[in-house]
Parts: C-alpha cells; sequence; structure tokens
C-alpha cells in the first residue's frame, strides 16, 4: 500500500488550532469517560437524546446498523484489511415446528477465512425470554450460513452499540461483542471518544429528521 506524504512545515490555521485544543484539553474524554447508565441502557443515552419518538428509536437502529457495514465496505475497499461484507440480509430458517422462518441478518462478512455474524442490539436491557430469543436467533443464522459456506468456520455472537462493557451498567446479556472488541477482531483502531462523538452526531440528526 502506498504511503502518503505529508508536509510537515504546513502552517496550522487557526480553527485546526482552536480544534486541536478543544479536542485535547481534557474536556470530551473527561465527558465520555463518565457516561454511565443509572437505570436503563437506551439508545437515548447512547446518543446523548432522550426526547426521540419510538419510530426515532427504530430508525436509529436501523441507521447504526447500515453504517456499521457502510464502514466495513469502506474497509474493503480501501483493502485496509482483508475482509469481505456478505451481501446478505435475510436468511430462511426451520422454527422447532418446522416451519421456514426469514431471519433478518444484521452483519456478517469473511475474514481471514471465517464468517463472522453479528446480531447488532443497541439496547442490551432484555428480559429472560428476549435474551434467550436473541442467542437463538443468532444460532438459527450461524447454522444458516453455515449450510450456504459449508467449507467454512462461521462464528455467531451479538453485538452491542456501546463501545466496551465498562461502559455499561449492566446486562441481562453475558460475553457479547461491543464495537471495541469487533474492531480489534478486524484489526484497526477506533477511539472512544471518537465513537462517542459520532453517535451524539447520529442522535441530533435523527432528531432533526436529517436520517
Amino acid at each position: 500500500m502506498e504511503t502518503t506524504k505529508f508536509d510537515l512545515d504546513l502552517p496550522k490555521s487557526i480553527t485546526c488550532l482552536i480544534f486541536e485544543e478543544k479536542m485535547l484539553d481534557g474536556t470530551i474524554s473527561h465527558q465520555v469517560n463518565n457516561i454511565k447508565l443509572k437505570d436503563n441502557d437506551n439508545s437515548g443515552k447512547l446518543v446523548d437524546n432522550f426526547n426521540l419518538s419510538q419510530g426515532q428509536y427504530i430508525s436509529l437502529g436501523s441507521c447504526y446498523e447500515k453504517q456499521l457495514r457502510e464502514i466495513l465496505k469502506e474497509l474493503e475497499k480501501r483493502k485496509v484489511v482483508n475482509i469481505k461484507v456478505l451481501n446478505i440480509e435475510y436468511v430462511n430458517v426451520k422454527d422447532e415446528k418446522g416451519e421456514w422462518k426469514t431471519k433478518q441478518v444484521d452483519l456478517a462478512f469473511m475474514l481471514n477465512g471465517n464468517i463472522y455474524y453479528f446480531e447488532v442490539k443497541m439496547n442490551l436491557n432484555l428480559d429472560t425470554e428476549k435474551n434467550k430469543a436473541t442467542f437463538n436467533k443468532v444460532n438459527d443464522v450461524v447454522g444458516a450460513l453455515k449450510q450456504m459456506y459449508p467449507d467454512t468456520n462461521v462464528y455467531g455472537n451479538v453485538l452491542s452499540s456501546w463501545y466496551c462493557e465498562d461502559d455499561i451498567k449492566k446486562s441481562n446479556t453475558k460475553n457479547i461483542y461491543f464495537i471495541k472488541d469487533l474492531f480489534n477482531l478486524i484489526g484497526v483502531e477506533l477511539h472512544k471518544v471518537h465513537y462517542y462523538l459520532i453517535m451524539k452526531s447520529l442522535g441530533k440528526q435523527l432528531k432533526s429528521n436529517k436520517i
């Protein structure tokens, strides 16, 4: 890969200096590192916007999954890592009665010869029944992908939209992936501060109906 050369003597604009000062003065880092849940793990807390309607929360989840796929596709396009996003939105699985059901595939990609599928969750405050149903779906989708790719190892799990486990107070869903884990798996770095700034911007866009 060709290395981009930068002119280190290029003077910084006043806007750049102010932006750098504000970004690195510790204020943002302090605020982000103190994001803790008081009651529930909800999307409103994640995007710093508690006034979203039910429809906007649904839109938030859909947009989030879409953007994750687009980010991975861009990594693939630029050949940053050896990843291939699978263009699979749905799979058919048999339920306990032997009837075929359609299951949505949130995020699936091939990395270093293995396939990874993640059920993306913005809210981990699930009751026992929903928690069980979530992992049953993961197992169902993994089974369908194994049939589609019989010679490939397929791994599945739940992916939380929170950056890391330290950022949530409690969860009924254990041994899952967080955003930090996802990008560590892929082999690229995404800073916690930048991530939460992006999420807050997403919340503002939703509130102003730009999405």
